[in-house]
């Protein structure tokens, strides 16, 4: 195979105190959410890591990131990413990061696939900047999708090249650095008459 997130009475100082402690609780970005990256960073030991030919398998868990495996494709949500990326980082291993999950989660009821339902997925990490961790080595590649190809994966029609395209361009458009790929036969890949190759 190839790989192409009132009150009436007038409030005591106390209460005001814990009313401004439990708002800076609650809508204060979490700053130590995500690893530091990049070559200036605490962890600039990392960069450069990423020489190689990355050794790994297809939803490798976090607790498995150990040697043998020097990277991985994985699954990860909005709210699990950030821990998946410190997992990677403490054990070295490159990631090829699947953001939209399973296919179900962007198919139409038919089982065919939804473009815009697959955006949505996306946009749930539009606040999250990957490209210190591109730059690092960390992060590989967005994967966008499994065997496009393959019908009966999709409801009996297959995810066009020209939905494969869009994805990429979608992906590309938030993140810049971020390459992306698909996993598909070669011969798929290469009967595309718009030129889609196995990584954009």
């Amino acid at each position: 195979m190839s790989f192409c997130f009132r009150r009436n009475a007038r409030p005591r100082l106390a209460e005001l105190s814990l009313v401004a402690l439990l708002g800076c609780t609650a809508f204060e970005p979490q700053a130590d959410e995500f690893p530091d990256a990049g070559p200036n960073g605490p962890d600039s030991t990392y960069a450069g890591v990423g020489r190689g030919i990355p050794f790994g398998e297809f939803g490798l868990e976090p607790e498995a990131f150990r040697p043998p495996y020097t990277g991985a494709v994985v699954l990860v949500s909005r709210s699990t990413v950030a821990s998946v990326l410190r997992a990677a980082q403490k054990h070295k291993l490159r990631l090829v990061l699947n953001l939209a999950g399973g296919g179900k989660l962007f198919s139409n009821p038919d089982g065919t696939f939804n473009l815009e339902l697959w955006k949505a997925r996306i946009d749930t990490y539009r606040d999250v900047d990957f490209s210190p961790y591109v730059t690092e080595g960390l992060v590989l590649a967005h994967f966008l999708l499994d065997e496009p190809g393959a019908a009966q994966t999709w409801g009996g029609r297959p995810v066009s090249r020209a939905e494969i395209e869009e994805m990429a361009r979608y992906s590309e458009s938030i993140w810049p650095a971020l390459p992306t790929a698909v996993r598909a036969p070669a011969e798929w890949l290469r009967g595309g008459a718009s030129g889609c190759t196995s990584q954009r």
